[in-house]
Parts: structure tokens; sequence; C-alpha cells
């Protein structure tokens, strides 16, 4: 019965204390998340012309944005929005 009891203290005090952190997580994840329609085959030559060496990185993100359509909520936000963003998950823009 105190084993029990203890384990069910556990759990409770590890909700307590993780929810926010992993709620934290999810947010994070949320707002960097692709939105819209993204033809990831276009997207991916995207990415490998990059990495190849091929196009800079201004020119892969606007091959993600304007030929594959991949965009983030991230990128639709204005300058003001990104930086609330960036302050409430302690980073920069």
């Amino acid at each position: 019965m105190a084993y029990s009891r203890y384990k069910v203290a556990e759990y409770v005090s590890f909700g307590k204390n993780f929810k926010p952190l992993a709620q934290f997580d999810v947010e994070m994840v949320d707002s960097l998340t692709i939105t819209g329609n993204c033809d990831k085959s276009v997207a991916t030559e995207c990415v490998n012309s990059y990495y190849m060496g091929e196009t800079t990185k201004g020119q892969a993100e606007q091959c993600l944005t304007a030929k594959a359509g991949c965009t983030s909520k991230f990128t639709a936000l204005n300058a003001t929005q990104k930086k609330a963003l960036a302050d409430k998950f302690m980073t920069n823009v």
C-alpha cells in the first residue's frame, strides 16, 4: 500500500514538473512547422542543391517557398512577432 502511494505521488510530481517543459517544446516545434502544400520531391531537390554547393542559402530558401510551396508559420510572421517568439523561447531571430 505504501509503495503504490509512493508511485502515485511520483507520477503526479513528474506530471506537474515536466508537463510545462513538454508543452514548451510542442509550442516551439509548432511555430516552426511547415504549413500549406509542400511538394516534398521539389523541396528535396532544393535542399540537395544547397548541400551540393550548387545554390546559396538564399536561393535554396527561395526555391523552397516559390517552387516547392513550403512555408512555415515563422516565415509568415512580421519582425515584431518574430522577436516576441524568439524572446518567448529565449533565443534570437
